[in-house]
């Protein structure tokens, strides 16, 4: 038998369905789009990410839904604000504030998990030491630091924003997380990473840019990654549609050419939460939460409940600097 089959045959066991009609509903979708066919193949996947996921114990998994209202007008007031500072480059002012107002809602969720982490630490206001990585353009770094918390950037050219970051006072570290320079001066300096929307644009090797991060954090510190998820709705629409690129925002030409545009890759590659906890676990992490959020745009147009939390548009992880360093 193979692999394939066998894998349908215990999927259609857990369900308790004929696997003949298992494989005939799926097959159907495929060729027709039924939504009968649909509510069989979700059985199938949401099948796969169950079994993926029981290699990774004692991980509190939740679903996003809607967005905090306690910092989202102050981050669209920041991101109108930023709007009217101009840098030398024009695409970088364009993309700067398409991606500061696109994102207000995003970054609002990263704030307040990011202090509930902090608390959860027993550190709070100018106590905790923040740094984000992958900084530019700088919404969640400057409002964090508006709150009063110690919070610093990386960011591989901090000169493309510079006329912003005068304005806003932010201590932001010239560094590229793909380079062999260790950012020594950054060593156990920390008590919170957040590596946001960053990891699905490495290029070269995210294991040495991970090992990277974790030399910044101090003992005990905590890292914040969100990254889009591979098995998101939009995910699986890309992988069946004709001509779509699966686990990139865009073709690679427009992902690629945004090295020459504005001075950073676009996305390389999309992951499963599985792969990036494997992935962590590996590099000295322990995780403690993950959660699914989903776009505002696409909970508008779902027909499937948000509370099939996996379908979510991107995930976050919150993990635990971890004394095992065995696999590192």
């Amino acid at each position: 038998m193979s692999e394939e089959k066998s894998f349908l045959v215990r999927a259609a066991k857990a369900h308790n369905i004929p696997v003949e009609d298992l494989e005939r509903e799926c097959l159907g979708y495929l060729h027709t789009g039924s939504e009968r066919g649909f509510q069989f193949l979700r059985l199938v996947l949401d099948y796969a990410m169950d079994m993926t996921r029981e290699s990774i114990p004692n991980v509190k998994v939740s679903a996003i839904q809607g967005t905090p209202a306690d910092h989202l007008p102050a981050l669209q007031e920041l991101a109108r604000e930023f709007s009217e500072i101009s840098e030398d480059d024009p695409q970088i002012t364009d993309w700067a504030r398409q991606y500061q107002a696109g994102h207000a809602w995003r970054i609002s969720h990263d704030v307040t998990i990011a202090i509930s982490t902090l608390e959860g630490m027993g550190e709070t206001g100018s106590e905790a030491s923040i740094l984000e990585v992958g900084a530019a353009p700088y919404l969640f770094t400057a409002y964090m630091n508006r709150l009063g918390y110690q919070i610093h950037g990386v960011d591989l050219d901090p000169s493309r924003q510079a006329r912003l970051v005068e304005k806003e006072q932010i201590t932001v570290f010239q560094h590229d997380l793909e380079s062999s320079d260790p950012g020594s001066q950054l060593a156990a300096q920390y008590d919170l990473v957040v590596f946001n929307e960053v990891f699905e644009h490495l290029r070269i090797n995210p294991l040495a840019t991970l090992r990277k991060i974790r030399s910044w954090l101090k003992p005990e510190g905590r890292l914040i990654l969100s990254t889009p998820n591979a098995q998101s709705l939009d995910g699986f629409r890309k992988y069946i549609s004709p001509g779509s690129m699966f686990g990139l925002s865009a073709m690679p030409y427009f992902e690629y050419q945004k090295l020459e545009k504005i001075g950073h890759m676009g996305h390389v590659r999309e992951y499963t939460a599985p792969e990036v906890m494997h992935t962590l676990g590996k590099m000295g992490f322990t995780i403690e939460t993950l959660n699914y959020r989903f776009s505002p745009n696409l909970i508008k147009t779902i027909v499937i409940p948000v509370a099939h939390a996996r379908w979510g548009s991107d995930f976050i992880l919150t993990c635990r600097k971890s004394e095992d360093v065995s696999d590192i």
